[in-house]
């Protein structure tokens, strides 16, 4: 018997998906949806410096230097400082600064400012063209300079730097040299002579001659000029005699040379002259006012080898008598504080009240201050 062939079946196959092809279908879809969340292209193409330049903000102009339409200036100092190294005073020193404009516009010089009177400005160009160097000369006097750094500023229409600085440097040496430069007396009371000591020395091969000149009129100060090393050193000696009238003095004494490049030395003097106490102010003027004031005085003692006690302030008048305290504002007695508080509407009599200060001071035990009505004093 024959038996039928059955009909031929296609078998199924199950797929087996490995992890890497797990990974890889990952890495693609997230790719894809990272390019699709992209912002549109620059419209400056693929050039990222382009792009970069696009996204930069444009450079802030002040309102009143506004941008050339052509571009903008640029100042551009290559040797901004000038070391004249050591050099004699009294030579004046030339420089000649120069500014470069390295933007494409116009730069315009709008105004040149030297930091001291001793740096004079020569004629300068008003614009600089783009590409073109401008000459900035200058001339330094010397006659008073030590070690110096003279500044120039120089301000012009450049939008990014609108002020460059040029600057001078160096030392200045006398021919002869004075050390201290003057003779200077603080607080000169008292029934002692006071002394100061001028050193003079030369600096140049020659020797040094030196001759005081005659003194011209009244001079406060007495002045005697001592040789300690022939030719080369000096010592100027300066004193003030009492007795003393408070106030202040000055003179200038005259010393001749045989050295050409300074024939003349000038030294100044200048004392201040105090009594040995002090009120500041010396009177005290109420004006009348409709409402409570302050008045504050100050009595100073300058004698700091003697220290004093302010023991009672008092005033001669009822209405203000009460109104008085007093403290020491210096250590060791050199000065006190009175202040007296005047009430609203009070005016002192025309011939005017005392306040008085007492002290445990042999000499001066008492200090009057007059006090007297603004009105009529000015």
């Amino acid at each position: 018997m024959l038996l039928a062939k059955p009909h031929a079946t296609i078998p199924f196959r199950i797929l087996t998906v490995t992890p890497l092809a797990c990974v890889i279908v990952a890495l693609v879809i997230a790719s894809s949806a990272f390019a699709f969340q992209q912002p549109p292209a620059s419209p400056s193409g693929d050039d990222p410096k382009a792009a970069q330049t696009e996204r930069a903000p444009s450079p802030q102009v002040p309102p009143d230097k506004p941008a050339s339409i052509d571009g903008q200036p640029k100042a551009y100092l290559k040797e901004p400082i000038k070391d004249f190294g050591t050099t004699w005073a009294g030579i004046d020193l030339t420089h000649t600064f120069k500014i470069t404009n390295t933007g494409d516009a116009p730069l315009n010089i709008i105004k040149i400012k030297p930091t001291c009177g001793c740096t004079i400005m020569g004629q300068y160009p008003a614009t600089i063209e783009p590409g073109k160097t401008g000459e900035f000369p200058f001339k330094l006097k010397t006659e008073k300079l030590k070690k110096y750094a003279k500044h120039i500023r120089i301000m012009t229409n450049d939008p990014i730097t609108p002020m460059v600085q040029f600057q001078l440097t160096g030392l200045c040496r006398n021919y002869i040299e004075l050390n201290p430069d003057r003779a200077f007396f603080s607080k000169v009371f008292g029934d002692k002579t006071r002394n100061k000591t001028i050193k003079i020395t030369c600096n140049v091969e020659e020797d040094l001659v030196l001759e005081l000149a005659p003194a011209k009129g009244i001079c406060r100060f007495e002045c005697r000029l001592e040789e300690t090393k022939p030719g080369r050193e000096y010592e100027l000696h300066v004193a003030v005699e009492p007795p003393f009238t408070p106030g202040f003095a000055r003179d200038t004494v005259i010393l001749e040379t045989n050295i050409p490049q300074q024939p003349v030395i000038k030294v100044k003097m200048a004392a201040s002259f105090l009594s040995r106490f002090e009120v500041r102010p010396p009177e005290i003027l109420v004006p009348t006012i409709d409402e409570e004031s302050t008045r504050v005085v100050f009595f100073s003692n300058n004698d700091e080898n003697n220290p004093i006690e302010v023991t009672g302030v008092t005033i001669d008048d009822d209405k203000l008598d009460k109104r008085l305290s007093w403290r020491p504002v210096k250590p060791g007695g050199q000065k006190f504080e009175i202040r007296l508080t005047i009430p609203a509407g009070y005016s002192p009599p025309v011939e005017g009240r005392t306040l008085s200060i007492t002290t445990n001071d042999v000499d001066k035990p008492e200090i009057k201050v007059p006090i007297f009505p603004l009105t009529g004093r000015q």
